[in-house]
């Protein structure tokens, strides 16, 4: 029933987004979006440079999270984070197939188990560099700039809320086996014995490998500096005002949220182009500025996209069937516990 839901609802969606970017496209103006697209140039191949960082911090990330005997390459994850993230992009509701895809891809180096743990952990690991990235990011917004009242109200909000998740997960967290407590009695032997096995390359990692899990940080905190770095390029081609590196924090945490929230809208249609024409109205640079923005991250998402895709192709699998490996390796492991 939820697969079957899943469609007509991803098409409503999208259809909103399309119209909100198209509603707001107008209200900004065509031609004043346009021109601020065209300054960009050539520019966009440094900003394509520079989003490469991303998949590929994350990619070394989730080979530091392989624990035991078992090794991860580095160019096999990527592909797989690439081939993933590109499923991520084009199906809608695609976050709920885009991590299992990824483990599915480098079975023949991992077991699906322990490739699942290791992907859990780094998403862990980048979950809670998130909530520091917006954390700061909303201080910043507070204390550095006049917001208007709706947005204001979402800076306070959002690190009430975050320091609520983390007193919650270090309060779950000081419990041994949580999962195993919650689900253990639906399930027989073997699967609970596969659950705890679970829990202990998840939730024993830092315990076990603490350095290792400072440098994890690190290369997450490098994801979300090159983020920032991206935004500030693009906004130095397409704006006429001058931007600040603490304006393009303030647009990254944005966007971070957005992504967060609306990542089951393909590309978040829409999404980004009112959030980000909205703040760059309050920062001083121009809505124009900040849909050119938005517009500029979804080439660089198409490029990427287009990388996955072709990587796919290389690798003699069609999307279908691909998504369909990815059903029965999940399907198999849940039966199995």
């Amino acid at each position: 029933m939820a697969r079957r839901l899943m469609a007509p609802l991803s098409a409503i969606f999208t259809l909103a987004g399309l119209l909100l970017f198209a509603y707001y496209l107008w209200r900004t103006g065509v031609g004043n979006v346009a021109q601020a697209v065209a300054q960009l140039g050539v520019g966009f191949l440094l900003v394509l440079l520079i989003s490469g960082v991303r998949p590929a911090v994350r990619s070394l990330a989730w080979t530091r999270c392989v624990e035991g005997d078992e090794r991860l390459g580095f160019g096999e994850a990527l592909q797989a984070y690439l081939i993933g993230d590109s499923l991520g992009n084009l199906i809608p509701f695609g976050i709920v197939v885009s991590e299992p895809t990824k483990v599915v891809l480098v079975r023949q180096s991992l077991p699906f188990v322990h490739g699942l743990a290791a992907i859990t952990v780094e998403n862990l690991f980048y979950s809670l560099s998130v909530m520091l990235f917006l954390f700061a990011g909303s201080l910043a917004l507070l204390f550095s700039f006049a917001l208007p009242k709706f947005l204001r109200l979402s800076a306070i909000i959002t690190p009430i809320a975050i320091l609520a998740l983390a007193i919650a997960g270090f309060y779950f967290s000081r419990h041994d086996a949580p999962l195993s407590a919650l689900f253990g009695r639906f399930l027989h032997e073997r699967g609970r014995e596969r659950v705890r096995d679970f829990e202990r390359r998840v939730f024993d990692f830092y315990r076990k490998h603490g350095s290792r899990a400072w440098a994890i940080l690190l290369l997450e905190a490098i994801y979300h500096l090159s983020s920032v770095l991206e935004a500030y390029v693009t906004l130095i081609f397409v704006s006429d005002a001058m931007p600040t590196p603490l304006k393009a924090f303030a647009f990254e945490a944005v966007n971070r949220i957005t992504t967060v929230v609306f990542k089951f809208i393909p590309f978040r249609i829409g999404i980004d182009e009112t959030s980000t024409g909205l703040l760059a109205s309050v920062l001083g640079l121009g809505a124009a500025s900040g849909v050119a923005l938005a517009i500029t991250r979804k080439g660089r998402i198409l490029c990427w996209t287009a990388v996955g895709a072709l990587l796919l192709a290389w690798r003699g699998l069609s999307l279908r069937e691909l998504i369909a490996e990815t059903q029965r390796a999940t399907a198999n492991e849940a039966e199995s516990n």
